[in-house]
């Protein structure tokens, strides 16, 4: 029973790492090579590049918060971490439908869910010492 216990709050870090880090990568995609998320009919744009700089700054922010929790014992930290991942998949999702790419809009909410029903999982486990 211990090991799966042990192992919600497990897959609950993987998937909250996994999910900061996607995020992460994207945002830097959208300074370095911009043309990877949006059209390359758009061409360079110095705003665009604005833009991302600044979704990256708070992603990096984000990712070294997450990882920095994960090295911790207290579990309050990983849930608000966690929770806070699977919501930014999940409005990350409604850029996917505004652009009209299925593939933005299936990821995100394929990671959101993960992440909230990971969530769910390793809260409602009766052993609430670190895994």
């Amino acid at each position: 029973m211990k090991f799966f216990i042990m192992k919600s709050h497990f897959i609950l870090k993987t998937v909250t790492v996994i999910s900061v880090l996607v995020s992460c990568v994207f945002s830097i995609f959208g300074i370095v090579r911009p043309e990877l998320l949006v059209s390359p009919a758009s061409g360079y744009n110095h705003t665009l590049v604005v833009l991302a700089s600044y979704a990256a700054a708070r992603s990096i922010a984000i990712a070294a918060v997450c990882i920095f929790t994960l090295l911790g014992k207290n579990r309050g930290p990983l849930y608000t971490i966690a929770i806070l991942a699977a919501l930014i998949q999940f409005l990350d999702a409604f850029v996917g439908m505004y652009e009209m790419d299925i593939s933005k809009v299936a990821g995100p909410l394929v990671l959101a869910f993960l992440g909230f029903i990971s969530i769910y999982r390793a809260y409602k486990s009766p052993d609430k010492t670190v895994a």
